[in-house]
């Protein structure tokens, strides 16, 4: 009996110290007032929200190693030995790369300047500008820090500008769509002049019907507004992103915004490939064959541009650290593979608009502004293709032995 009793005594202790252990709570950044090390947010459940870049520490408690959810001050660059040197390469590369494309942009920028003044060109100039800004952030982000991991820059600082650089392409590629819509322009103006001519000549025969460029010319008016609404839009979701990241505390509100952010540019981009190609196909129509062809070669390097950054997009949601696909993923891995595509893509993207502007097939035309300007495509001056087609009306045979 007494033996009973002091087993039944032993078992409850050790049932009470169990029911102890289990339901004593979790630290929580809120109590503890740790401020996330400054380096994040704390969050209504008590856990904190790290900034990019960094992570919870490791702390060994009674010879046991655990991460604390309460401090923020561990960061990707402990993540194992490989990761200094790929964020290193990483740097290298898009800084390097990006300090390129910057001068290039900025040279072509200041051509565009001597060569029309500062009242022509004004979309080209707004979409070098953009493209030009985009690679100054890229190369100050890289060359300086990552993510502030390295204490140069503020964590905050490197997110806006990373978080400026995305809304910046949307921005591009609508400038570049209203740049097109004013070739649609010029195409009427030049159409009519050949109604003009047949009116004097009778033997000069019309390519394209008034009424293709007419509805053409209607269907942009239209198409190009939803292009700027969704850039307005974006560019309020950029700002609210800014605010969010810091203030929200919210564990659903944050999560919640975090996937519709990475929807929206999910969506956008393939909607943007979508129209393109749309939109390239209706131009093409009403176009001289030569201009033709030239813009069918830009909407193909738009299209593929736009079908990169819905597969960056994509990539950002399957490799997301804050709402898991792939729980196994370490988060180092995921945020060091998510940087390598979006960065990549980014610079790929800037190189094409240059390449748009400034042909890097006619690099031997880049140092004479005169010759660069009569050998330039369309889509780079947005002056050429007008003066092509005006030639093409004023002296129509020779228009016809070029197009040969």
């Amino acid at each position: 009996m007494r033996y009973q009793l002091t087993s039944l005594l032993l078992l409850a202790l050790a049932l009470a110290a169990h029911a102890q252990n289990a339901s004593k709570p979790l630290p929580s950044c809120l109590k503890l007032k740790t401020g996330c090390s400054g380096l994040g947010v704390c969050q209504d459940n008590g856990a904190c929200r790290c900034y990019p870049g960094f992570t919870f520490p490791t702390l060994n408690i009674n010879g046991t190693a655990t991460r604390s959810r309460v401090y923020c001050n561990g960061t990707v660059l402990d993540g194992g030995s490989y990761m200094r040197p790929l964020v290193a390469v990483l740097r290298s590369e898009i800084s390097v790369l990006n300090l390129i494309l910057f001068a290039l942009i900025t040279y072509r920028l200041i051509l565009d300047f001597r060569l029309y003044g500062r009242r022509r060109h004004i979309i080209t100039k707004v979409s070098l500008g953009f493209i030009a800004v985009a690679t100054l952030l890229l190369f100050i982000n890289n060359v300086l820090d990552y993510w502030g991991v390295y204490g140069v820059m503020p964590p905050l600082a490197f997110f806006t500008f990373h978080a400026i650089i995305e809304w910046l392409l949307v921005g591009v590629f609508c400038a570049i769509v209203l740049h097109w819509v004013n070739i649609y322009n010029s195409t009427v103006k030049s159409i009519r002049r050949q109604e003009m001519i047949m009116k004097i000549n009778s033997n000069y025969a019309q390519t394209v019907s008034v009424e293709d460029v007419v509805q053409s010319v209607t269907f942009l008016k239209i198409f190009r507004l939803p292009y700027i609404a969704i850039t307005g839009i974006t560019l309020c979701i950029t700002i609210a992103r800014l605010f969010a990241i810091p203030l929200v505390t919210s564990v659903e509100g944050y999560g919640g915004f975090y996937r519709f952010f990475n929807a929206w540019f999910l969506i956008l981009w393939f909607l943007f490939g979508v129209a393109f190609a749309i939109y390239g196909y209706r131009l093409q129509r009403v176009m001289p064959p030569a201009s033709s062809h030239k813009i069918q070669r830009v909407t193909g390097k738009l299209c593929l541009m736009a079908l990169i950054c819905t597969i960056n997009a994509l990539c950002m949601i399957l490799l997301d650290n804050y709402t898991p696909v792939f729980p196994s993923l370490s988060g180092n891995v995921g945020l060091i593979t998510r940087n390598y595509i979006t960065f990549n893509t980014r610079t790929l993207v800037a190189a094409v608009v240059l390449d748009i502007h400034m042909p890097f097939s006619k690099m031997r035309y880049w140092l004479n502004g005169s010759l660069f300007s009569s050998h330039t495509t369309d889509g780079s001056g947005g002056g050429t293709e007008v003066a092509q087609i005006e030639m093409t009306v004023n002296n129509p045979k020779q228009g016809e032995e070029e197009a040969v």
